[in-house]
């Protein structure tokens, strides 16, 4: 898992696609954090470069929808890279063990999810923090908030995969992608509740992973643990059947 795994790294580093999607990353972090009078909003987080303090900004990124769309483009761009140039027929066949292929797609997301946070964070504390002497003030609470904002885009990485490997494409997967960061299955699932009068909102993990409070409080983060963590593996078997069942 872990050869399979620094091979994916490896394919990262020396991709063009995801090359050019990290640099565009890059410039639109420089963008955002140094344009003075630039404001982004998500549906339930803003930030305003002119004012706000590095610690707002921490509390944005990982639910900016710039941040979601591009780091879920690069993992699909990646995955997808293998059936676009044969990779894919070279690898699955000879991969017995299927369950560390499926992790290692996952564990591929992580990297990519950290290096984009990575670059956010290093950014925008040098700019907010050191050149503006915008600190602002997190607590410890925000390492969970954090972690239960990596966890829903894991999610989200899982089942496009799956998507990947279904249509051995791109386009569904990027399609996926584009329009789950900003709420359009989630609005699609609010109007079939309102039409059926059912209700069941609150247990949906885009609007729980929307209404995280910064302090720990265990009914939302309980409920998103559990209904991510049970998707999570749903996708991941998922992924391990449909390895498991392709002839490449």
């Amino acid at each position: 898992m872990w050869n399979l795994l620094r091979s994916d790294v490896y394919r990262f580093l020396h991709t063009r696609s995801t090359q050019i999607v990290t640099l565009l990353y890059v410039l639109m972090i420089i963008l955002l954090v140094s344009t003075s009078g630039v404001v982004s909003n998500t549906a339930y987080a803003s930030f305003d470069a002119s004012t706000d303090s590095l610690s707002d900004f921490l509390i944005f990124f990982p639910k900016s929808l710039v941040f979601l769309f591009l780091v879920l483009l690069a993992h699909v761009l990646l995955v997808s890279e293998e059936y676009q140039s044969g990779y894919a027929k070279n690898l699955y066949p000879y991969v017995q063990n299927k369950w560390k292929l499926a992790a290692s797609r996952l564990l591929s997301f992580v990297f990519i999810w950290g290096l984009f946070a990575f670059i956010s964070i290093l950014y925008s504390t040098c700019w907010l923090g050191f050149v503006c002497d915008r600190w602002g003030t997190l607590s410890a609470s925000y390492l969970v908030y954090l972690f239960a904002q990596f966890l829903y885009a894991l999610l989200l990485a899982g089942t496009a995969t799956l998507l990947v490997h279904l249509i051995r494409g791109r386009i569904l997967p990027v399609l996926f992608v584009l329009l789950q960061p900003c709420g359009v299955f989630w609005g699609l699932q609010v109007m079939l509740m309102q039409h059926f009068s059912l209700d069941y909102g609150r247990y949906l993990p885009y609007m729980l992973s929307g209404v995280l409070p910064m302090q720990w409080a265990n009914e939302p983060y309980l409920q998103l643990f559990l209904i991510v963590g049970v998707s999570l593996l749903l996708a991941y078997i998922g992924n391990v059947l449909v390895l498991k069942k392709k002839d490449l």
